[in-house]
């Protein structure tokens, strides 16, 4: 029986720091998975605020956003309509900024 306990010890000492590793690494994952989601519902509320603009709802804006930082590109037809775009995207609850891609047609 003095033989097991030590092999028992040993064990549980060898298991305890795999197991806060694989714990740290899950809070690391889900954190990812939020900033992620957070991404995603930026993109959306930033997406659904242009195609709700009476001026910029005709245009077909791409949206993206990477740690809340937005990105806009696509093509609209005046300086005006590229302004009104980066006003919108800006006032998004949770845009931390916008880099504004957008050009003007040819």
């Amino acid at each position: 029986m003095k033989f097991i306990q030590p092999v028992t010890l040993s064990l549980l000492l060898l298991a305890t720091p795999l197991w806060a590793f694989a714990a740290v690494q899950d809070a690391k994952n889900d954190q990812t998975m939020v900033a992620a989601q957070t991404d995603i519902d930026i993109s959306n509320r930033v997406k659904h605020a242009l195609q709700s603009d009476g001026i910029l709802k005709s245009y077909e804006i791409m949206v993206t956003s990477k740690d809340a930082a937005i990105e806009l590109s696509g093509v609209v037809k005046q300086q005006a309509e590229i302004d009104q775009a980066l006003r919108v995207a800006t006032a998004v609850a949770g845009v931390k900024s916008v880099n504004n891609r957008l050009t003007l047609q040819p």
